[in-house]
């Protein structure tokens, strides 16, 4: 694809175009398509391992992730994509939630008539 569209720094404009934000560009093969579903699962078991871990994560998009500047800071190629930005630290509080004991007939487990 070109979602990483060349732009062109202009002598009264330093910074150029770099700061606009790029169309967006959906995945348009069956293969993209894999590959940003294959991502999207690699990070969720990120969070969940960093979770395990006891650090407080979150997966966010957003216009930046289309701009040149950020394209350019993470060496971004002309045809990739990128799925999001991934946010780690350590959390200040953990919340409190009571913990529900669930019967394992019922809740969990159902029998399925076939």
């Amino acid at each position: 694809g070109d979602q990483c569209q060349s732009s062109s720094t202009s002598n009264n404009n330093p910074d150029g175009e770099i700061f606009e934000e790029l169309p967006y560009v959906a995945p348009s093969t069956m293969r993209q398509l894999e590959d940003y579903a294959a991502a999207c699962a690699s990070i969720q078991n990120l969070l969940l391992s960093l979770h395990s871990e006891g650090l407080g994560s979150k997966w966010a998009t957003g216009p930046v992730i289309r701009t040149r500047a950020f394209r350019d800071l993470i060496g971004c190629e002309e045809d990739d994509m990128v799925v999001g930005l991934i946010m780690v630290g350590w959390p200040k509080r953990l919340p409190r939630m009571p913990r529900r004991r669930r019967d394992l007939e019922g809740d969990i487990l159902k029998d399925v008539q076939l």
